[in-house]
């Protein structure tokens, strides 16, 4: 009787592969940017208009690299559901990373960094606050 594995991605070398694939696309970007900036004395490295969809591109490029080095489906690499309610909260503390991020680059350094403070007072509250109301306790977090 034969076993079937199944083959799941990656393993550690090919994690590395596209760890320096990703490296590599960000410096083939960056680096003609940074010699544009550096002759006309412009500032596009730092454009957050820029920087952003050029991440998401070179994530959706290492995501579908993924998917072709493996042989599986993607929802068997990348296990998620689209809208589970759990997304809503990381979608929002995403959201305030992306914001404090812009606030930084403007030179506005005090909000960022309170920000996570008071995320983690929030989240002892609610538990100090809900862990009478829930069964078992944890979930008041």
């Amino acid at each position: 009787m034969e076993r079937t594995t199944i083959k799941y991605y990656p393993t550690f070398w090919q994690a590395v592969n596209l760890i320096v694939l990703y490296t590599f696309l960000q410096t083939i970007i960056d680096f003609p940017l940074a010699l544009y900036d550096y002759q006309n004395g412009t500032d596009w490295l730092r454009e957050p208009l820029l920087k952003i969809p050029v991440f998401l591109a070179t994530t959706f490029i290492i995501l579908s690299l993924g998917t072709r080095f493996s042989g599986l489906p993607y929802r068997e690499i990348y296990p998620i559901k689209l809208f589970h309610w759990l997304n809503i909260p990381a979608l929002l503390i995403s959201l305030v990373a992306l914001s404090a991020g812009i606030l930084n680059t403007w030179k506005h350094f005090a909000v960022p960094a309170v920000t996570p403070a008071l995320l983690n007072l929030a989240i002892i509250g609610a538990a100090v606050a809900f862990h009478k109301l829930v069964h078992p306790p944890i979930f008041a977090l």
